[in-house]
């Protein structure tokens, strides 16, 4: 019987491996974009920089469903543009959180877009008590983020408009694509939920390579 068990945990475990990238292959390469890197941070007078950009975003506010107050923040590039980004953050999350991240695309050529979801940040809440994490409805987050879009984001007749999103962000955001799959021209998601994939690969292995025989 322990036999048994040491085997299923086994093939259990070559599964759940087998998956997995390998990246030993791959060469190291210089990266052509301008990066904020970890000592920079220690500079107080480079993280200044990165405050006083943030502090020079144009802030407003728009009227959700239901009544609710978003937040927002712009980062418009003065000249010549490579794209507008429209970012869409987690849970609990607000526009603040990303600043760094606002600062490295903004040096790198990008206009930014970012709102608060409503019940979290500088947005609105749904009930009374300011900490408790509640929505109606969960297309109400891609009703803001559609008008966030049609009214501040294509006015501008910005040449491409990409979709940044992450965790629930993401989940908002694959939501609203799936609505609305023409608003943007590319999307890229950090999202734990989108890395599960089923063991597919790793019992195809078994199959053609079967570790006991």
């Amino acid at each position: 019987m322990k036999k048994y068990i040491l085997v299923t945990f086994v093939i259990a475990g070559f599964i759940l491996n087998s998956c997995k990238p390998n990246f030993k292959h791959l060469q190291k390469e210089e990266s052509s974009y301008d990066i904020t890197t970890e000592s920079q941070l220690q500079d107080r007078d480079y993280v200044k920089k990165i405050e006083d950009l943030y502090d020079s975003g144009i802030e407003g506010n728009f009227i959700g469903k239901a009544d609710i107050n978003i937040y927002f923040k712009i980062f418009k590039q003065p000249k010549k543009e490579k794209a507008a980004i429209l970012i869409s953050s987690g849970r609990t999350e607000a526009a603040i959180k990303y600043k760094e991240l606002i600062f490295d695309l903004y040096n790198n050529g990008y206009s930014i877009y970012i709102h608060d979801h409503r019940g979290q940040g500088l947005s609105g809440r749904m009930t009374e008590n300011y900490d408790m994490g509640y929505i109606d409805d969960f297309q109400f987050y891609v009703d803001d983020m559609k008008y966030f879009y049609d009214n501040y984001l294509k006015p501008k007749k910005h040449k491409k408009i990409f979709l940044l999103a992450h965790s629930m962000g993401g989940a908002v955001g694959l939501t609203y694509l799936e609505q609305y799959p023409n608003d943007f021209n590319a999307a890229a998601f950090s999202s734990p939920m989108l890395g599960l994939t089923p063991p597919i690969c790793g019992a195809v292995k078994l199959l053609s390579h079967p570790p006991f025989f």
